[in-house]
């Protein structure tokens, strides 16, 4: 897989996945065109690699428990490249796998790789804050990429009587 090459060592991560009832290569498509302000809540994330119709990996480098955030825009050739002290290296990768015929497995994970070895003991504490709320990120980010490509489900409406 194209994020285990991308960042085969971390010391975070958080995976999530959903069935849903479309094809793959149009899960894919609506994977890729799911915006930037959309991707994992805010901007900063840039596209570290694509992989032919099954995979996009996305990443970010900064301080994300500030409330700056101090995010630094990354490519895939300076992803390998040494950081400040301090920082965090945060990859997502959205795969997509056949499930069926008419179905696939959309799946995401995320990695955090502190560049700061000393500080991987610290965050620790803060990962146990965090990873729920990574999670329910995650999660959100996969129903809506699903939406685009599945019907809305019908509402049901009460009168009162």
């Amino acid at each position: 897989m194209l994020l285990d090459q991308i960042a085969p060592d971390f010391a975070f991560a958080v995976r999530e996945h959903i069935v849903i009832d479309a094809p793959a290569p149009a899960v894919y498509q609506a994977a890729c065109e799911y915006t930037p302000t959309e991707r994992f809540v805010s901007t900063g994330w840039d596209v570290l690699g694509k992989a032919a119709e099954d995979e996009i990996v996305l990443g970010a480098t900064g301080r994300f428990w500030t409330p700056l955030r101090h995010r630094h825009r990354i490519s895939l050739e300076g992803w390998s490249a040494v950081w400040e002290p301090h920082l965090y290296r945060i990859v997502a990768g959205l795969a997509v796998l056949p499930y069926g015929t008419d179905r696939c497995v959309l799946a995401c994970e995320a990695r955090l790789t502190p560049e700061d070895p000393d500080a991987t003991s610290g965050f620790r504490v803060y990962w146990r804050v965090l990873a729920p709320i990574a999670r329910l990120i995650a999660r959100a980010s996969l129903r809506a990429i699903a939406a685009r490509v599945t019907a809305p489900l019908p509402t049901v409406s009460r009168r009162a009587e």
